[in-house]
């Protein structure tokens, strides 16, 4: 029988009906689609890398040269000073942002103000 509309797919054929292969079988094709999978990633990490290098080479700067930027420009992130501070543990600040730590909910809750808790 040729391929026709009705011919179902290889995939499916080996997906739709792996409980009917042998044990051996099934461990075949597993190790099969892993060599596929990790030679499929390496292709993708290799293209990835390709791109990276164009967009580098785009702004004048080798690839290396753009992630030694980037990191630099981590580094060099502003840091946030404390704006409230735990006065049973002097160690424990809190910049104002994100979620209040427990320790401030927990005084706030007892009925202090968080204004009781601003750094000087």
């Amino acid at each position: 029988m040729g391929e026709g509309t009705n011919a179902i797919p290889a995939k499916e054929l080996i997906l739709g009906n792996l409980e009917q292969f042998t044990v051996e079988e099934i461990k075949q094709l597993s190790a099969r689609a892993n060599h596929v999978l990790i030679a499929k990633q390496s292709e993708v990490r290799e293209q990835a890398y390709k791109e990276c290098q164009a967009i580098a080479s785009k702004v004048g700067l080798t690839l290396t040269e753009l992630i030694k930027c980037v990191e630099e420009d981590k580094v060099k992130k502003k840091t946030v000073k404390p704006k409230y501070h735990n006065p049973n543990n002097p160690d424990e600040k809190w910049s104002g942002r994100g979620k209040r730590p427990t320790w401030l909910r927990l005084l706030i809750a007892a009925g202090a103000k968080i204004e009781d808790f601003e750094v000087n």
